[in-house]
């Protein structure tokens, strides 16, 4: 389902065609440097977004821990026979958290009533055998406690609670020790950096839709004319694409139009069954409108596409230079089918897996190397129900950095262990690492190794090389925040797996970290 998208999307610096535009030029909310009268506190890292917002002057608190992963692990399966074997397997994680409370207000005041409300969904992907694939979805409500520190910061902790398993879709197996489902968790403890939150520059409500002649299509309609009408655009919006896609068989099939007011011709006398769909992009060189418009042909079975109800980004708004952009979804489907979501990033309309939910609401966080760049953006989800597809968007500006403000790497920290005296063993370097990383901040970056037996294994000389390598690292990163690893498991101790084989071998590694 997926595939159509990407073709279409090597195809848009192709076409560049007038389309009719109505309303006024977009429009931006005034900028101002002032205050809002609220807080917003964020923290960021690959797979996460944390945010909770909240009146200075006291009032209801909301936020939001978004967080979504894939691991790859090795689990020991039980077959029908009863035996048992190590198999890989793909986990994708999805959690999504809201949290709520009360402000009482100033700078030192307190936090009553918080509560942290969400769901979590594990999906297993077994790379060998089909029968082992299986999800689980679980729901979270617990209280838990905000407390305000140092420089303004907040800390989450307390989350006593655990997410309560409502779902297990796994194929059964006898003898089996794998349905119990895996927890998804949050960490106990969430070091939020806060700041009073700037206005939020938003553009005008952006949109097109699209109309057919004749209005209705049957079967034979194969010659078509179709137009589309944008809205909040500038006068320099062009229509980048217009397509007609069948849908939900397995020979999909698409074909391209061309002219400000095509006329389609399918490549054969008559449309087959199926559900059928017109998709269309505007843009102005910044943001991206997407409409489509569904049609079915033929006996099968009546349809509602997906109708999007919401698309939010978090944090909101975002600043420039951030790597973490989480944004969620929500979507209904009148006929209850289980939807499938696929999010996308532009400018360019960054390409992201898709993921499957049976709840109408889903998320997924966004790595950006590299930061996001100052300027007009858009978030665009696909949400499908097996047959039909829906295009929901967001569009969002780019605030431009403080004067003197580079997207670069944040604070980097060398983090020798024996200069602390940290006990070489998984547990107290792990601690050391959070700890660091809690007292750095959300931009803050950190290298581990030990700077004795780096020297022992390349000699003083090496050791004055790699570390003036580590030191140049804030430079040359691709990814950031980050933490990383100098060494085998000689200089920093791994952990180790389970071997599937008699070969003898010690499978080591740094996931522990």
């Amino acid at each position: 389902m997926r595939a159509w998208l990407v073709r279409v999307l090597l195809l848009l610096s192709c076409l560049a065609m007038v389309v009719p535009l109505s309303g006024p030029g977009p429009t931006m909310a005034k900028e101002s440097e002032q205050e809002t009268g609220m807080i917003q506190c964020t923290s960021f890292s690959r797979d996460t977004t944390v945010e909770l917002t909240f009146p200075a002057a006291g009032g209801p608190v909301q936020g939001s821990y978004l967080s979504q992963y894939t691991a790859h692990d090795t689990s020991p399966l039980y077959d029908e026979d009863g035996s048992w074997d190590y198999y890989d397997e793909d986990r994708t994680v999805t959690i999504n958290t809201e949290f709520g409370g009360t402000y009482s207000g100033g700078e030192d005041g307190v936090f009553s009533g918080f509560q942290v409300t969400g769901t979590a969904a594990v999906d297993i992907d077994n790379l060998f055998d089909d029968r082992f694939d299986r999800s689980y979805r679980a729901v979270l409500n617990t209280p838990g406690t905000a407390t305000r520190g140092p420089g303004g910061s907040v800390t989450i902790s307390a989350v006593t609670g655990e997410f309560t398993p409502t779902s297990v879709n796994a194929t059964e197996i006898a003898n089996t020790e794998w349905l119990s489902p895996p927890s998804g968790v949050i960490p106990h403890d969430i070091t939020l950096v806060c700041t009073p939150q700037p206005r939020v520059q938003t553009p005008q409500d952006i949109s097109c839709f699209i109309t057919t002649d004749p209005p209705e299509l049957g079967e034979r309609d194969t010659a078509f004319q179709a137009s589309v009408t944008a809205t909040g655009f500038g006068p320099g919006a062009t229509l980048s694409a217009l397509w007609i896609l069948r849908q939900g068989v397995s020979d999909e099939f698409e074909v391209l139009a061309t002219g400000s007011s095509p006329t389609f011709a399918w490549p054969y006398t008559m449309f087959a069954p199926g559900y059928y769909a017109l998709f269309a992009m505007v843009s102005d060189g910044g943001h991206e409108a997407w409409c489509s418009k569904h049609f079915s042909i033929g006996d099968v079975e009546p349809n509602n596409p997906p109708e999007c109800l919401d698309v939010r980004i978090v944090p909101f708004p975002p600043r420039p230079g951030i790597r973490s952009l989480g944004a969620i979804a929500v979507a209904r489907d009148a006929d209850g089918d289980p939807l499938d979501y696929a999010f996308h990033l532009g400018r360019g309309m960054q390409d992201m897996a898709p993921s499957r939910s049976i709840s109408p609401l889903d998320s997924h966080v966004f790595s950006i190397p590299g930061g996001l760049q100052p300027g007009p953006y858009t978030v665009m989800v696909e949400v499908g129900d097996g047959k039909q597809q829906e295009l929901c968007t967001f569009h969002f500006v780019v605030p431009p950095f403080p004067e003197g403000e580079a997207a670069e790497c944040g604070p980097v920290g060398i983090l020798y262990l024996d200069d602390y005296d940290i006990e070489m063993n998984q547990l107290a370097i792990d601690a050391a690492i959070e700890a660091a990383l809690a007292e750095g901040g959300p931009e803050y970056s950190v290298i581990v190794s030990h700077r004795q037996a780096l020297i022992d294994k390349f000699g003083q000389e090496g050791f004055e090389q790699i570390d003036a390598l580590l030191n140049n690292t804030r430079s040359i990163a691709e990814t950031c925040p980050f933490v990383l690893i100098v060494g085998d498991h000689d200089v920093v101790p791994f952990a180790v797996l389970p071997n599937p084989t008699n070969d003898g071998d010690v499978l080591f590694t740094d996931d522990v970290y």
